[in-house]
């Protein structure tokens, strides 16, 4: 993972040359008499020095750009992809750091190896590469949820929640933020909030139904609520 910028800077120099003036006097009562003229006074003239081949270098030599095979990081992508959704870690990640080889700026890379990590129990590292892939691409979606996922796997409640929102900004029928939203709710005991934000991603998807019946870890104090029960039937 490379990040390269380049950086020029302009030196100026000013040189700022004082010329002596002559002064005449003339002595009251006595003939005018002109005053020796003094003799001129060459001012050396000014070099300025040429560039060292170092400092020439240093202006005129742009870093390279890193090497991009958007299209061979893409079959990586694709592949590693496939391999985190099967629940192969370290096989999704291998293929995500072949993307990255193949295209250091690919942000989807970033982000997929970023929840991998999290998932491994490394969030710093995972949260700090979903940060990357931010930066490179601040509209999509997909990063944002992964942001909030990382910030849920963390136990930062606070800061899933939001980034959830903001998911749901951008792409506003994605189901599992909706249902994100609703195990945070649950979590919290906010039986309410959490039946609210369920309902809308059963809605969107009625394969929720069953992936919230087997998450008893967020329902189970709803497990006998009349409401749960009608949503999930």
């Amino acid at each position: 993972m490379k990040r390269l910028k380049g950086f020029y800077r302009l030196l100026i120099f000013s040189f700022i040359i004082f010329l002596p003036a002559a002064a005449c006097s003339r002595t009251p009562g006595t003939s005018a008499l002109t005053a020796p003229t003094a003799p001129a006074t060459t001012v050396p003239a000014t070099t300025v020095p040429a560039p060292t081949a170092t400092a020439s270098a240093a202006i005129e030599t742009t870093p390279p750009l890193p090497e991009r095979k958007p299209e061979e990081a893409e079959i990586h992508y694709q592949r590693g992809y496939g391999l985190f959704l099967a629940g192969d870690l370290a096989g999704a990640g291998a293929a995500l750091d072949r993307a990255l080889d193949a295209d250091p700026l690919a942000y989807k890379a970033y982000n997929v190896k970023g929840i991998v990590l999290c998932y491994q129990g490394d969030c710093p590292a995972g949260t700090a590469l979903i940060q990357t892939a931010l930066a490179l691409e601040p509209k999509d979606p997909y990063v944002k949820f992964n942001m909030a996922m990382a910030y849920k796997l963390q136990g930062d409640l606070d800061n899933a929640l939001d980034w959830f929102l903001q998911t749901l900004t951008l792409d506003p029928a994605n189901v599992w933020s909706f249902y994100g939203i609703a195990t945070i709710y649950a979590d919290r005991g906010n039986a309410d909030k959490a039946l609210e934000y369920l309902e809308k991603a059963i809605l969107l998807d009625s394969s929720v139904k069953q992936t919230a019946k087997s998450q008893t870890e967020h329902f189970g104090a709803l497990m006998s609520d009349p409401r749960f029960l009608l949503l999930v039937r």
